[in-house]
């Protein structure tokens, strides 16, 4: 059996089910918030959003760039705290802000196949705050 998350993996479910080898867009929206002070901030902890939310972003994405197709879309998930502070998200916001960084990187690399990459910063709503 093929790894889970490889890209030769998408492309069989997506041939089984929609009888194609290649996808239009792709929304990086996993996540999660472990919140807490910078003086209080677990190193596993700020590992977990570093890994969710940013490597989980890059490596996800590079590993399905081959069954993107040319003029395809890409819009990863921000967050409004990129802008703005509230006590105890530095470490998330930190990582959204890296995130958003990476995606002007990738709309520049990845402009001579037409795709366009796009971050959205939700801001503030009525759900409850996540709390890790």
């Amino acid at each position: 059996m093929a790894e889970p998350g490889n890209s030769s993996t998408v492309k069989a479910v997506l041939h089984q089910n929609w009888q194609r080898d290649s996808f239009d867009h792709l929304i990086n929206n996993a996540g999660h918030g472990d919140v807490a002070p910078i003086a209080e901030m677990g190193e596993e902890a700020f590992d977990n959003l570093v890994n969710v939310h940013f490597k989980g972003v890059f490596f996800l994405t590079q590993k399905l760039l081959p069954l993107i197709v040319d003029g395809g879309r890409i819009v990863n998930l921000s967050t409004g705290l990129t802008r703005v502070s509230a006590d105890g998200w530095s470490a998330y916001a930190a990582v959204k802000g890296a995130v958003e960084v990476l995606t002007v990187y990738m709309a520049k690399e990845l402009g001579h196949r037409k795709i366009t990459v796009n971050a959205v910063a939700p801001g503030a709503n009525r759900q409850p705050a996540v709390r890790g």
